[in-house]
This record gives structure tokens, C-alpha cells and sequence, in this order.
């Protein structure tokens, strides 16, 4: 099969729709593109845009749709014999062109950091923390143009830009009206897209905007979908989610089963729509949500509750939403214990299920991969590049 080219738009910690913290995240990528499935989707043209509509889907534990991760590359962060951490808690990661990692690590004295994969050695440390001119948050999107290295700093609302090798080019502030929750970068080091409140007074409708990185000035980018009914933004109905894919990104309602894909200038080229309909949560499953996942459940309300909270994209591929026990389909089966991930094409075809690793956090793209870190056996932090393999290929399986 041939592999995901390298995501362009975005390789940030920052992902769509302003998920919580509290929640693990994921980006799926594929060191195996998908297989031709059997669960196409139907496609018509409507104004211009493509509106696929899939239909009824495996049980997400069929065996001939089961994914998982295998690890391409580790990178550890202590190494034998030594004390002295070379990462204390990596954040994010930016791979660079000549196969090195940026990396973010808020915790250190130099957050800033740029490591060489294949000898697990810091090339250099820079960067300071703070609430100044050119110093940096803990909320940071990683990008590098033919300039050298861009830094999106979402908590001080500045653009900082730097030389191959971490020396400071300059900072400039963000000219946007709302603080931007989230952010990624855009294609081939031109910027950042940031998510803004286009109303103040309905904090729900929201647009994205492209940062440039030499000025902090803002121009439209793309219009994420209106709420279509009542309390949408609740916490129990969801948010408005997006990620960026290879050549532009995706977007939904997490209380609507229809997903947006969106070209690289932002233009709406294709509407997905899934074969899952809304649960209705009772007092009795709030009272059981709340047992089992803490105060992230004190939100909930009785009544119909999204799909998902989280979306993400590896590449011009394939998409995962979240699949959990609190935001399942109502059709799909009592989970066991883990975090699991429903995967689709961007065209909207059905791929299969894939389960999140323990101790894991989503850090960035690598080459047709995502890095992130895990934990070892002594509970230090370790990089790893992870892909998509299929768990156990049916044989002689064939198109529908």
C-alpha cells in the first residue's frame, strides 16, 4: 500500500475545536495507507460540493477492521548512566526538514528545544518563559518556513521566528480582535490558523483566520459550520471541532454526524456525513458518567449529548473522532476499558477502529507518522514516532 505523504497544514500540539485537557488526545498516521474498503459512500454534487453519505458500518470490534500503532522511532529523554534529563516533559514537536525535532519542553529553563532523533542529542536549548515581548507561554504551535523556525504563542498572542539553529529573528504581536483558543500550522511555513469569536455576543459563532508569521496581521481563512439547534456549545450537545489535513483541514458540530472537509485556501470542497445518530442521556447515565470519569462529567445534562469531542487528521487520509463510553454512537457497544478511535477517509470512506496507547500524549507529524510521548518503565517521558498498521488483514478480501 502506499504510504501518507508528510502533513503540511498542521504538525502542533493544538488541535481543532479546543478540547479539554483533561481528556488524552490523538493523530492518526498511516505508514500503510487504507485498503480499498467495501464501506464507500454514496457521493452527490450539490452547489459545488461533493456530499458523501456512508452507510451502515461494522460493529467496531469486527475483526477485519482492527488497527493499531507500531513504534518507527524512539527517542529517550534519559539516558544510560546519566541523571540529567535531555526533555522534562515534551509538550510538542515540529520535524524539521533535515530530520530534526523541535521540541517544546515548558518545564525547562530553555523551553525550546532542537534534538537529533538518531543520536538522541540536543543540538541546541533557547527560548525563555514569560509574559513579555518575545518571551514564550506553555501554549505553543511549532512550524518552520524557508526563514527557519515559527512559534505560535497562543497564551501571549505573539508570532516568535528564529534561525535554523534557535537564534531569536524577532517577535510580532497577533492583530486579532479575540484571543485565539487554538491554533496549527498552515502549508509550507506561511503561518498559522487560528480559530477567533466572529460574534462576541454569541461566543459559539466562530471563524478561522491565517496568522502571517512576519507582521501577526490576520485575513480570512474559513467559515467553521453555524450551531443548528438550541443550546449548541453545551457541554453535553459539544463544540465546534477542526483539524488541519495535508492539504487543508476538517470541521464538525461534535452533536452532528457530518463532517466538513475544507481545501488548502479554506474553500469547502466536501461534506461527510456518518451513519450515527445522537444518545439521550438520563440522570441515572449522568450519575455513572460522573463515577467514572470525575468532574470532566459535572457538565452533563439530560438530554440528546454529541457524538464526539475530539476530531483529528493524519495527512489528506484518513480522520478518527473519539469513541468513548460518554461519547459513543447510540448504536455502538458498552466499550471495554481503553480509548478507542473510529477511522474514515477524508472521501468518507469506513476504515475501522483503532485503540490509543497508555500514557500517551500527541505531540506532532513526523513523515507519514505522528510523534508522541510515552512513558517507560521508570516513568520517564520517552519520543516516540508512531504509524497506523492493520491489526490482522482479512485475506482475498475484495470491494463491494
Amino acid at each position: 500500500m502506499p504510504s501518507v505523504g508528510r502533513r503540511d497544514l498542521s504538525r502542533s500540539q493544538v488541535g481543532g475545536g479546543g478540547v479539554w485537557a483533561a481528556l488524552p488526545l490523538v493523530a492518526l498516521a498511516a505508514c500503510d495507507a487504507p485498503e480499498p474498503t467495501r464501506h464507500q459512500p454514496t457521493v452527490e454534487v450539490v452547489d459545488g460540493v461533493e456530499i458523501a453519505t456512508l452507510g451502515p458500518i461494522p460493529g467496531p470490534f469486527d475483526p477485519d477492521y482492527l488497527w493499531t500503532f507500531r513504534v518507527v522511532k524512539e527517542v529517550r529523554t534519559v539516558l544510560p548512566g546519566s541523571t540529567d534529563p535531555l526533555l522534562f516533559d515534551p509538550a510538542a514537536v515540529e520535524q524539521l526538514r533535515d530530520g530534526r525535532l523541535l521540541v517544546h519542553d515548558p518545564s525547562a529553563e530553555r523551553p525550546l528545544v532542537i534534538v537529533d532523533p538518531d543520536t538522541e542529542a540536543v543540538v541546541a536549548r533557547f527560548g525563555s518563559t514569560g509574559q513579555g515581548p518575545g518571551e514564550l507561554s506553555r501554549r505553543l504551535v511549532l512550524s518552520e518556513s524557508r526563514e527557519g523556525l515559527l512559534v505560535l504563542d497562543l497564551g501571549n498572542r505573539q508570532v516568535h521566528r528564529f534561525d535554523a539553529e534557535g537564534a531569536p529573528l524577532g517577535s510580532v504581536g497577533l492583530d486579532i480582535a479575540t484571543a485565539a483558543p487554538n491554533g496549527v500550522a498552515a502549508a509550507g511555513g506561511s503561518g498559522f490558523v487560528v480559530e477567533t469569536v466572529v460574534d462576541p455576543d454569541r461566543t459559539w459563532v466562530r471563524s478561522l483566520v491565517l496568522i502571517d508569521p512576519w507582521s501577526g496581521s490576520a485575513r480570512p481563512f474559513a467559515d467553521l459550520p453555524e450551531p443548528s439547534g438550541p443550546a449548541a456549545g453545551i457541554f453535553n450537545r459539544g463544540r465546534v471541532l477542526w483539524t488541519s489535513t495535508g492539504g487543508g483541514l476538517v470541521s464538525m458540530w461534535a452533536y452532528l454526524p457530518s463532517v466538513r472537509v475544507h481545501a488548502a485556501d479554506g474553500t469547502l470542497i466536501r461534506e461527510i456525513r456518518l451513519p450515527f445518530t445522537r444518545r439521550v442521556m438520563t440522570p441515572a447515565e449522568i450519575e455513572a458518567q460522573i463515577a467514572q470519569y470525575g468532574e470532566i462529567a459535572r457538565g452533563l445534562r439530560p438530554g440528546p449529548m454529541g457524538l464526539t469531542n475530539v476530531l483529528y487528521a493524519t495527512g489528506d487520509t484518513v480522520f478518527g473522532m473519539f469513541l468513548a463510553g460518554m461519547w459513543r454512537a447510540a448504536e455502538d457497544p458498552v466499550l471495554p476499558p481503553g480509548i478507542w478511535w473510529r477511522l474514515f477517509t477524508l472521501r468518507g470512506a469506513y476504515v475501522g477502529v483503532v485503540e490509543q496507547p497508555e500514557d500517551f500524549r500527541y505531540l506532532g507529524q513526523g513523515d507519514a507518522t505522528f510523534w508522541a510521548r510515552v512513558l517507560d518503565e521508570n516513568a520517564y517521558p520517552v519520543l516516540q514516532e508512531l504509524g497506523l498498521v492493520r491489526v490482522a488483514p482479512a485475506q482475498g478480501r475484495g470491494d463491494e
